[in-house]
Protein backbone atom coordinates (compact mmCIF):
# COMPACT_ATOMS: atom_id res chain seq x y z
CA UNK A 1 0.00 0.00 0.00
CA UNK A 2 1.30 3.21 -1.36
CA UNK A 3 1.38 5.95 1.75
CA UNK A 4 -0.74 9.26 0.63
CA UNK A 5 0.58 12.57 1.29
CA UNK A 6 -1.87 14.88 3.19
CA UNK A 7 -2.43 16.71 0.30
CA UNK A 8 -3.83 13.88 -1.65
CA UNK A 9 -5.79 12.44 1.45
CA UNK A 10 -7.42 15.58 1.11
CA UNK A 11 -8.41 15.72 -2.46
CA UNK A 12 -10.09 12.03 -1.85
CA UNK A 13 -11.52 13.40 0.76
CA UNK A 14 -12.99 16.65 -1.37
CA UNK A 15 -13.82 14.28 -4.32
CA UNK A 16 -15.46 11.86 -1.88
CA UNK A 17 -17.96 14.17 -0.27
CA UNK A 18 -19.02 15.79 -3.77
CA UNK A 19 -20.72 12.06 -4.67
CA UNK A 20 -20.09 8.88 -6.92
CA UNK A 21 -22.64 10.13 -9.57
CA UNK A 22 -20.90 13.69 -9.67
CA UNK A 23 -17.75 12.12 -9.95
CA UNK A 24 -19.06 9.52 -12.62
CA UNK A 25 -20.45 12.32 -14.83
CA UNK A 26 -17.51 14.86 -14.51
CA UNK A 27 -14.16 12.45 -14.99
CA UNK A 28 -16.05 9.30 -16.76
CA UNK A 29 -18.30 10.58 -18.92
CA UNK A 30 -17.23 14.29 -20.01
CA UNK A 31 -12.99 14.05 -19.11
CA UNK A 32 -12.93 10.36 -20.29
CA UNK A 33 -15.74 9.47 -22.84
CA UNK A 34 -16.48 13.22 -24.51
CA UNK A 35 -12.45 13.61 -24.93
CA UNK A 36 -11.91 10.62 -25.92
CA UNK A 37 -14.37 10.22 -28.71
CA UNK A 38 -13.00 13.71 -30.01
CA UNK A 39 -9.21 12.34 -30.25
CA UNK A 40 -10.51 9.41 -31.62
CA UNK A 41 -12.49 10.81 -34.41
CA UNK A 42 -9.32 13.04 -34.99
CA UNK A 43 -6.79 10.20 -35.24
CA UNK A 44 -9.31 8.15 -37.29
CA UNK A 45 -9.67 11.41 -40.18
CA UNK A 46 -5.90 11.81 -40.15
CA UNK A 47 -4.96 8.06 -40.57
CA UNK A 48 -7.56 7.71 -43.50
CA UNK A 49 -6.34 10.68 -45.28
CA UNK A 50 -9.05 11.84 -47.24
CA UNK A 51 -9.22 14.31 -49.98
CA UNK A 52 -12.52 15.61 -48.25
CA UNK A 53 -11.81 18.92 -45.66
CA UNK A 54 -11.15 18.17 -41.92
CA UNK A 55 -14.41 19.78 -40.89
CA UNK A 56 -16.43 18.14 -43.50
CA UNK A 57 -15.36 15.10 -41.77
CA UNK A 58 -15.22 15.77 -38.27
CA UNK A 59 -19.02 17.48 -38.37
CA UNK A 60 -20.61 14.02 -39.66
CA UNK A 61 -22.13 10.94 -38.66
CA UNK A 62 -19.52 8.92 -37.24
CA UNK A 63 -18.36 11.66 -35.06
CA UNK A 64 -21.79 11.84 -33.38
CA UNK A 65 -21.70 8.39 -32.94
CA UNK A 66 -18.69 8.79 -31.17
CA UNK A 67 -20.10 11.26 -28.70
CA UNK A 68 -22.65 8.66 -27.97
CA UNK A 69 -20.82 5.58 -27.38
CA UNK A 70 -17.90 6.70 -25.53
CA UNK A 71 -19.60 8.70 -22.91
CA UNK A 72 -21.72 5.55 -22.38
CA UNK A 73 -18.19 3.77 -21.87
CA UNK A 74 -17.58 6.76 -19.65
CA UNK A 75 -19.88 5.65 -17.22
CA UNK A 76 -18.23 2.26 -16.83
CA UNK A 77 -14.86 3.83 -16.48
CA UNK A 78 -16.07 6.46 -13.86
CA UNK A 79 -17.93 3.49 -11.84
CA UNK A 80 -14.75 1.49 -12.14
CA UNK A 81 -12.56 4.59 -10.47
CA UNK A 82 -14.96 5.47 -8.12
CA UNK A 83 -14.40 1.72 -6.92
CA UNK A 84 -10.99 2.16 -6.86
CA UNK A 85 -11.13 5.59 -4.92
CA UNK A 86 -13.55 4.50 -2.10
CA UNK A 87 -10.89 1.03 -1.72
CA UNK A 88 -7.62 3.92 -1.54
CA UNK A 89 -10.01 5.82 0.98
CA UNK A 90 -10.51 2.41 3.35
CA UNK A 91 -7.13 1.74 3.26
CA UNK A 92 -6.09 4.90 4.53
CA UNK A 93 -9.07 5.55 6.94
CA UNK A 94 -10.38 7.94 4.94
CA UNK A 95 -13.93 5.61 5.20
CA UNK A 96 -15.51 3.65 6.99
Amino acid sequence: MKELSEQQKEKLSRILTKGKWRYVFLYGVVMWGIMTAILFRILMIYWHGNEEPFWGQFLSAETVLGLIIFPICGIGFGLAMWKVMQKTAREHGLLK
